[in-house]
C-alpha cells in the first residue's frame, strides 16, 4: 500500500511541480498550497508584452481541431530568424489543446502524419509537427484548462533547483497520533528564459 501510495505521491507532486514552473506569479500564493513563489513562471515570463512575438493570421486564436495545422504553422513562422531552424523547437500547450491538435491532424489525412507516433514521456504527451523536422510538439500538465500556446527553442528555458533530486524528494509516514498516512514535500524550484524575443505566444 505504502508503495503505491508513494507512487501516486510522485505522480502529484511532479504534476505541481508542472504546473509551478509555468503558472507561478511572482508574490502571489500558489493554488492549493501555502507557497509564494519569489519569481515567475514560464507562462508569465513568455508573452508578447515581454517581448514574444505575436503570431500571424490564424496563430492568435484558440486551436481546435480543423485550424490546428494552419495555426502552428503560422506561429512557426512568426519565429525569430535566429532560431527559426534551431533543431529544439518546441511548441507547448495544454493536454485539452494537444488532444485537439492530434484529432485535427488526424482528420485531415496529412500523408506524412503519423498518430500512433503520439509518445509518452515522462508525465509529457510529444509528436513531431508534419512536415518540420526539427519542431516537436508538447502537451504538459503546466498548461492544462489553457488556450494558451507557446513556441520557441526548448534549449532558452532554463528551470533551476537546489538539488538534482529536489522535485522528488519528500516523506511518507504513518502517524499512531492521528491514525493517518502523511507525506512531507520540500524543494527549490525555478525558471527563467534566456530571450523572450525568440519565442512565439498567442497570450491566450
Amino acid at each position: 500500500v505504502m508503495e503505491e501510495l508513494t507512487g501516486d505521491l510522485v505522480k502529484k507532486s511532479q504534476q505541481q511541480n508542472d504546473l509551478f514552473i509555468w503558472t507561478a506569479a511572482s508574490g502571489s500564493q500558489f493554488a492549493g498550497s501555502s507557497v509564494i513563489p519569489e519569481a515567475d513562471g514560464f507562462s508569465a515570463l513568455i508573452t508578447q508584452a515581454n517581448g514574444a512575438a505575436a503570431p500571424g493570421g490564424i496563430g492568435g486564436a484558440a486551436i481546435t481541431g480543423s485550424t490546428a495545422y494552419t495555426a502552428l504553422t503560422d506561429m512557426v513562422s512568426a519565429l525569430d530568424s535566429n532560431v527559426i531552424n534551431a533543431d529544439d523547437v518546441t511548441v507547448w500547450c495544454g493536454p485539452q489543446v494537444f488532444t485537439r491538435i492530434v484529432s485535427g491532424l488526424t482528420s485531415q489525412n496529412l500523408f506524412n502524419f503519423d498518430p500512433t507516433g503520439v509518445e509518452r514521456r515522462n508525465g509529457l504527451y510529444e509528436m513531431p509537427l508534419p512536415g518540420f523536422p526539427n519542431v516537436r510538439i508538447v502537451g504538459t500538465y503546466g498548461l492544462v484548462g489553457s488556450e494558451r500556446v507557446i513556441v520557441g527553442p526548448s534549449s532558452d528555458m532554463l528551470i533551476g533547483t537546489d538539488l538534482q533530486s529536489d522535485t522528488e524528494n519528500f516523506k511518507t509516514w504513518f502517524s499512531l497520533d492521528d491514525d493517518a498516512i502523511k507525506y512531507r514535500l520540500r524543494n527549490k524550484l525555478g525558471v527563467q528564459v534566456g530571450h523572450p524575443a525568440y519565442f512565439v505566444s498567442n497570450d491566450l
